[in-house]
Formats: C-alpha cells, structure tokens, sequence
C-alpha cells in the first residue's frame, strides 16, 4: 500500500467532497482494522473521520466511530442494545476491540464481524450523510445477500445506526473452536412482540436472515430436524449461500448449524425466565 495524503477533515462536507474528488483511489480511516486486511493497492487518499464528532452512544443511537469497547462498557437499557454488547464482547481481543470501530464492523464483512447478524435481526437503521445530504438504510436493505459497501454512494459516510426499541428478548450465539478464533457461525434471535427474527453471519458471504427458519419459530418447543429441513431449504433455493472456504467441512458446518440455533433461542427463553 502507497498511501500519499492523509486527511482529517473537521466536518462530514469537508470528508465527503475529499472522498468524492478522489474516488477510488480514497478510503475512509475510522479504527484502522480493515485497512490490514483489504488490498488497497490503488488506494493513495486517506481521510480520518476521528474529528467528525461520530463516537457518541446515546439512547437508541450508536456513532459510526465508538469502538467495540465503548460499545461494551456503555450502560445500556436496551435489549437491542444488549444484544450488540454480546456481539462486540466476543470479538478476539481486547486491543482489536479498542481499535476496531461499531460502523466499520457493520459495513466491512469480514468473517471476524461479529456485529452483522444482530444488526440485521434488530433490522438497525443506518444514517449516511453526504454534501449531496442525507440518507437512511434499513439494515435489509444495505446487506441483502450482497457486499454493504457496494449500496454507499460516492462521499457517503455512515454517521450512525438507530436501534428499534420494541424488542421484547434476545440472542446471540459465537460459535468457533476457542473465543479467539473466527466463527464458524453468528447466529442472532430476536423477539418483536411474538415474532422471531433469525440472522446468521460468518459462515455466509454476508449476513442473511432465515424467514424459513423465523416461520417455525412460536412459543411452542422447536424441532431440530424442521430446522435442518428448513435450512437445507434455504441452501437449495439460493437464500443462503456458505462460505467455499472456512477452513472447516461443508457439510460439518450445516451440521452444526440447527443445533446453534436451536441453543441460541433456548438461552433467549432462559434468560426471560430469569427476568
């Protein structure tokens, strides 16, 4: 990487009209985490959104620049809120979560994002400003089986995502062999009213929800072969495409996959019991 200008720009305006005069060849700097693992090669314009004033958690509203770690120590009273601590909790390290930003994570899918599914369970809102104003996405909306980045327009920056204040229960589940090592599998559940919203992320190219899976899902037990059903289903019809490569066995991964959602939604029905 050859990066040849730096900026830090003390206004959304100033960041957008660097990032729209350079185009591809400008990358915005949020934590940092990213820019290690994606090649930018053509890259030359940096520009910093650290004096852009995004990093405040208030209320439903998260900043695109708070780090995963503000996000944990924040004192939420909200079970979507919640729901993203326990998310932003399992990532692998604590200097990655004091580095790695809540906007970055949510656009930047790496298998390592963590922050996807719930986001997209919660069906979060994501404010994007740009000299040309402003814009809202529905979490549906910027993922939809397809890379995030691609749905922000040139100078758009994410500002920061909105959270829905109707969720009555909450679950995510981190599957991988330790802590810190990569998922094999995100899955968040969530509740609004009676029903369930289900999200997955990691094993798939980007997060997905399962309205297959969401359509079993009631206050009665929930049978593990109807999941397995219903995820073959999902499979089979394209609604859900697995990773090529994970570094473990296809057929191991969709294995394992019912019975961690299956784990999930029973700690969701456990942790109400003891509320």
């Amino acid at each position: 990487m050859a990066f040849t200008h730096f900026y830090e720009p003390q206004c959304i305006e100033e960041a957008s009209s660097i990032l729209i005069e350079h185009g591809k060849r400008a990358a915005c700097l949020a934590g940092g985490t990213s820019l290690i693992q994606r090649r930018f090669g053509s890259i030359e314009h940096i520009v910093s959104l650290a004096k852009l004033g995004l990093g405040n958690i208030e209320g439903k509203t998260i900043g695109a620049m708070a780090t995963l770690s503000e996000l944990v120590e924040h004192e939420a009273d909200l079970k979507a809120t919640k729901i993203l601590q326990q998310a932003a909790q399992s990532a692998a390290s604590a200097f990655l979560r004091n580095k790695a930003t809540v906007g970055g994570s949510a656009l930047i899918c790496f298998r390592w994002s963590d922050l996807v599914a719930p986001l997209l369970a919660l069906n979060a809102v994501f404010r994007l400003q740009s000299i040309g104003g402003e814009r809202k996405l529905f979490a549906t909306e910027l993922y939809g089986n397809c890379n995030p980045l691609r749905k922000i327009e040139p100078g758009e920056i994410l500002t920061d995502i909105s959270l829905p204040e109707n969720i009555t229960a909450y679950s995510f589940t981190k599957y991988g062999m330790t802590r810190f090592c990569h998922a094999i599998w995100d899955v968040a559940v969530v509740k609004v009213a009676c029903h369930y919203r289900v999200a997955i992320s990691a094993g798939t190219t980007f997060p997905v929800r399962l309205p297959r899976v969401e359509s079993l899902l009631s206050d009665a037990p929930v049978d593990i072969e109807d999941l397995r059903k219903a995820i073959d289903e999902s499979v089979n019809n394209e609604e859900m495409r697995v990773t090529a490569s994970s570094g473990y066995p296809l057929a191991y991964r969709l294995e394992v996959l019912p019975v961690i959602i299956m784990d999930t939604i029973k700690k969701m029905g456990e942790a109400g019991a003891k509320s």
